[in-house]
Parts: C-alpha cells; structure tokens; sequence
C-alpha cells in the first residue's frame, strides 16, 4: 500500500516500512513511500551508503524499476518525518503547540537515528519554543491559560499548552530535551487544567471541559519510573516550602534572589498582627494546602495582590521581594527535586 501523500510520480526510491497495528491480534501491514533519492540526501549524508547498496526492484507493474528500502522504524514515524522534509512549515509553524509535538514526537527519533542534523535542530528549537524553561517563560504560559479560561473567542488550551508527559516520553528517546523534563513534572504535579487520559470521560463533558482551557494529560506514557520521580519531587516540593514557613530566617541569606536580608522593621507605625514573617509563613502554608495548586504561581498572585489594609510600605516592599524571590530560587531547584 502506497501513502496517499507521500507518493510522488518523479520519486526514485521507496521507502517501506511496517504499520503495527493498535489491535495486538492484528499482522503489522507494510506502507510504502515514493520520494527523491535528492532530497533524501540532502538531509543527511547517512543516505548516501544507505542508497548506495544495491537494492531489489519493487514487485508491482507501476514502479517495478524503482529500488525499494526496507525501513526497520515504525511507517507512523516515517509519515511525520517525510512530511517534515517536504513540507516543514506545516508542523514547525503550526499554530497548535500540541499538534507540533504530536508530530515532533513521532518524527524526532528518525530525524535523531539518520543524523538529519539540521532538521533536528529546527524541532528542537519548535518545541523549546513551546515548553517553559524559565520562570518568566512559565508565568507567560500561566497567563495565556489564564485569558483561555475567560473568553470564548481565544483557542482551546492544547493550541498554548504541550501536555507534560509527552514530553517526558520523548525526553528517553531524544536526550536533547531532557533540560525540559523537571519543568513538565513540576507541570504534571501542580497544573489544575489538566484530566487523565486513562479515565473514561463522557464526550460532551470532555467538549465543555476543552473549551473551558483544559488539556489531556497521557498518564498512560509514564513508566513506573516516572511516577516515582513524580512523587518523590512533589513531596521534595511540598517539604521545601513547608520548611521554609517555619523558619523564614533559613532563607534570608539568599541574596541572589533578591530576597531581603532581614524582614523586621523595628520603627513600623503600622504593624500588622503577628508581623511581617508570620503573613508570609501563612502564605507558603497556603501554597501547598491544596492538592493541585501551583505553589510558585501562587506565590506570584499574592505578590501582586493587595497587601493587609495598614501595612507600611517598607514592609509591603520586603514581602513583595522575599516572596518573588523564593519562587525564582524554587524554580530553580526544580532539577533536583525531580531527578
């Protein structure tokens, strides 16, 4: 069987490769690809030997004269690859952040195997485009989430978001990304906008939820590996922050983060019940009270939220700073908690 698309009447070679069926009962059935030995080879150098040895003809009356290549990686990845060589723009622009990565997914461990290097770097850059990597990357995805859930004129949260446990499955295929893995299991232990693809959702709740900015998190991708690290750095989180609020002083030194060395303010005309350290603990204890919360988006929110009515404003500054800096010095302690 010949791919639809990717059959054209000028190609020189075929690639054949097997389909594995979703049904374990079913035979892998063959699909095969008419492309460009050129434009194969342009790609990468690996073609050259590849092409170069000698080749059976194919067995039909159309193309009997063409070679034909027995391709040992699944045809699902050949499909998105293929279309990566001709036709680039319609994945690596596309509009949808998920449908990118759908098809990165499937086409980054052949595009990685073939030393289609510069191919390979173009995915890579697509899809840190579309996966936070620094705090300031993390709070703008949070407020496009945001504006999703407020309006019906904007696209669906998948078109923003690229759901967390695919990319920690790529990441054991394609090491490239791996810098992205603790970000997507912090994603996975706090976001409150996603439901698991392993429960049995009824199609007209599963609609409402989509357009009301929810994603799809494919638990069912996770090993039990990944489960572990996924609990372990939620408690490592979890057990960071609750520390922190009962001994602010632990955390006073760390100058690089912008957080105040002291948070007294011994001439306040204006002090507030139990002070300054004792508002803050109460908002870290906050942070980690509900299961799905995002604790370093939390934090943000009551740094920009109005402050207790008679709180100086040389106490409100040093509020503002500690908590905008705990959550930038969290951030990056990501990597340890989920390693």
């Amino acid at each position: 069987m010949y791919h639809r698309e990717l059959n054209f009447e000028d190609g020189n070679i075929i690639l054949r490769a097997l389909v594995s069926p979703k049904e374990p009962s079913k035979d892998p059935f063959p699909v095969c690809f008419r492309v460009h030995k050129s434009i194969l080879r342009m790609q990468s150098e690996g073609f050259d030997g590849m092409m170069d040895i000698p080749q059976p003809p194919a067995q039909d009356g159309i193309d009997g004269q063409i070679p034909v290549v027995d391709m040992p990686d699944d045809a699902t990845e050949w499909i998105a690859t293929l279309k990566l060589i001709y036709h680039p723009e319609e994945i690596l622009k596309s509009s949808s952040a998920q449908t990118a990565f759908d098809d990165l997914a499937l086409a980054l461990p052949v595009i990685r195997k073939y030393q289609m290097d510069k191919l390979f770097r173009s995915c890579i850059t697509r899809i840190q485009m579309d996966c936070p990597q620094t705090l300031q990357q993390w709070d703008m995805r949070n407020d496009t989430v945001t504006l999703v859930n407020k309006t019906d004129d904007f696209p669906w949260a998948e078109h923003v978001v690229v759901e967390p446990a695919g990319i920690i499955a790529l990441a054991r295929k394609v090491p490239e990304i791996h810098s992205l893995v603790p970000v997507a299991f912090y994603d996975l232990a706090h976001a409150d906008h996603t439901v698991d693809d392993t429960l049995e959702i009824d199609d007209d709740y599963l609609s409402v939820y989509l357009e009301n900015g929810g994603i799809i998190v494919r638990r069912s991708l996770l090993t039990a590996k990944d489960l572990l690290i996924l609990g372990r750095g939620l408690q490592a989180v979890r057990c960071e922050i609750y520390d922190t609020a009962h001994n602010l002083q632990s955390r006073l030194k760390l100058c690089q983060y912008g957080i105040p060395y002291d948070l007294g303010h011994a001439e306040c005309s204006q002090p507030i019940p139990g002070g300054l350290e004792k508002f803050l603990s109460d908002i870290l204890i906050q942070s980690i009270a509900a299961p799905r919360l995002d604790p370093i988006a939390w934090m943000k929110v009551k740094a920009d939220s109005a402050y207790p009515d008679g709180m100086c404003r040389a106490c409100l500054g040093k509020g503002k700073k500690f908590l905008m800096g705990y959550r930038e010095y969290l951030w990056t302690r990501l990597p340890g908690f989920f390693a």
